[in-house]
């Protein structure tokens, strides 16, 4: 019997306590205004609650904990009056070169947004470098994109994938030829699906006219429910995202803009679906080989290689095999965990 456990149950389990504070609209906007003036990046400013910040303060005090460990530089201002043992921090992704590959694709008056964001964001990342003791980020490529003096003490730790949780059924009646998954309100997401539907799948329709591709994620904005058509399904939230998975042949990921580690690439090669993704995401994987994944360039390329494996069943289940155990290898969570065990008593 599949016992469902929320996220809620499994932190106190280990937590000795738990502060949620909510972040009202009144509160964002007001917090925005000010980041406006104060120089700091908007999305700093969009996270910080004075609130949460005394909060934050009492629970140290009481707890003197050894060390604090903020997710993201958004909660970097949080740790500004706490003096741990260690101060952590996991930046994750670089944010502002994936604020830099969206700036090309906005429209005017927000582009110039984020070319104002883009210049904060990079005097952020530079300046919270003294500010804690050791850092994380996700990819090697992530890496290279931060400032030298962040470069110098962060150490790369990846995502990682519940293979056991993330393992393809026997059901072997597929619905959907491809498929997509992620935040369908993200950026990054929307455009790649506007390529993936408006300049791969045209191309595939010339040979596989009756082709069906599965947009799979929350939030859809407008412009991706537009995508809409015979051809095409957009689901809008799935309750288990494996269902989505299971139900389609192939997973198509042509990112254009973004950073960091893709979770859905993760999760769709342990699901045992080929996947076929662009260099911009490749680079972010470690020890990629030939079909693990598929990296196209353009879209006669993406064309080329699903063609073909849509009509070779037995090439799908290889290349779909691999791919699970190139996650297991390399992805591994206990792998990953234990990684930033040693990492943290170094």
């Amino acid at each position: 019997e599949n016992i469902k456990v929320t996220h809620e149950e499994v932190i106190n389990q280990l937590a000795l306590q738990i502060a949620s504070i909510h972040l009202s609209k009144t509160n964002i906007l007001f917090n925005l205004f000010k980041a406006f003036f104060s120089g700091k990046p908007f999305q700093v400013g969009y996270f910080y609650s004075g609130n949460a910040k005394k909060e934050i303060e009492v629970l140290n005090s009481i707890h003197q904990p050894q060390a604090v460990f903020c997710q993201l530089i958004r909660t970097a201002e949080y740790a500004q009056n706490i003096n741990p043992h260690l101060k952590l921090i996991d930046i994750m992704d670089a944010l502002s070169k994936g604020i830099e590959r969206r700036i090309p694709n906005e429209k005017f008056l927000f582009r110039q947004l984020l070319k104002l964001e883009l210049r904060r964001l990079k005097k952020y990342e530079n300046n919270i470098s003294s500010k804690f003791d050791k850092s994380f980020i996700i990819s090697e490529q992530d890496l290279g994109y931060l400032p030298k003096s962040l470069q110098n003490n962060c150490s790369v730790i990846a995502n990682g994938v519940d293979y056991e949780f993330f393992y393809p059924s026997k059901n072997n009646s597929k619905k959907y030829d491809l498929i997509f998954a992620g935040n369908m309100a993200y950026p990054p997401n929307i455009f790649a699906v506007n390529f993936l539907v408006k300049e791969i799948l045209p191309l595939l329709k010339i040979s596989f006219p009756q082709i069906k591709l599965l947009i799979a994620g929350a939030n859809p904005t407008l412009d991706v429910l537009n995508l809409k058509s015979e051809n095409t399904e957009v689901s809008g939230w799935i309750e288990d995202i494996r269902e989505a998975y299971d139900s389609s042949k192939i997973f198509v990921a042509p990112m254009l803009t973004g950073s960091g580690l893709q979770n859905k690439i993760l999760e769709s090669m342990s699901m045992q679906l080929p996947c076929i993704t662009s260099p911009l995401a490749a680079k972010a994987l470690t020890n990629v080989s030939k079909g693990v994944p598929f990296i196209c360039e353009n879209p006669n390329e993406y064309a080329s290689v699903i063609s073909n494996l849509l009509v070779n069943d037995e090439q799908r289940a290889k290349i779909g095999e691999q791919g699970r155990e190139y996650v297991i290898k390399y992805y591994n969570w206990n792998n990953i965990a234990k990684q930033l065990e040693n990492n943290l008593n170094d």
